[in-house]
């Protein structure tokens, strides 16, 4: 699906290699609200961006970027495509900074209208080995994350709307959109 859509949309480049950033199905539940497809040609160099938003109704939109510094420090900006919070107009913009994937990896996802800012999300992850005794290890140490995310996203949702926050509705329902930004 990734390498399809790199050369439908002319990204071009031999991929190689993909690494995708997610949280893991447990239990047979997974909800990703971002998930962040990296990837590379046959230098191990990275060269396309795929950030997969998701929202909770079973919807979700692509963003897919170039890469065409060698730096560390990944800067991405498009406007908003996709519905994602009963809370948030569509006119607003994202603006992605976020490390190349290494020992440490750093997100920071800034969204905004003209006025300013309306939300930020970061995540910041170490990497580990990829066996069964870390995997075991990390499934204690952050139980049921898919599960506390969703709970999460709802009781925020259920803060804001108890606030009176204005509640803006949806005008379309998608099923799963890609757009090409740079």
């Amino acid at each position: 699906w990734v390498t399809k859509n790199l050369i439908k949309y002319n990204i071009n480049f031999k991929v190689t290699k993909i690494k995708l950033l997610c949280f893991p199905r447990i239990f047979g539940y997974v909800f990703n609200p971002l998930s962040i497809f990296y990837c590379y040609d046959q230098n191990s160099q990275l060269k396309a961006i795929l950030y997969e938003v998701k929202n909770t109704f079973n919807e979700q939109h692509t963003y897919v970027f170039s890469v065409s510094s060698s730096s560390n420090l990944i800067l991405h900006k498009c406007d908003k495509r996709f519905y994602v919070s009963p809370f948030i107009e569509m006119k607003t913009f994202y603006n992605f900074r976020l490390s190349k994937p290494g020992n440490v990896i750093n997100i920071f996802i800034k969204q905004a209208d003209i006025e300013g800012i309306l939300l930020i999300a970061c995540q910041v992850g170490k990497r580990l080995e990829f066996n069964s005794k870390n995997l075991f290890f990390q499934f204690l140490k952050h139980p049921l994350m898919s599960f506390k995310v969703i709970l999460a996203i709802h009781f925020e949702a259920f803060r804001l709307w108890s606030k009176g926050i204005k509640h803006v509705k949806k005008k379309t329902k998608i099923k799963n959109n890609l757009s090409i930004e740079n």
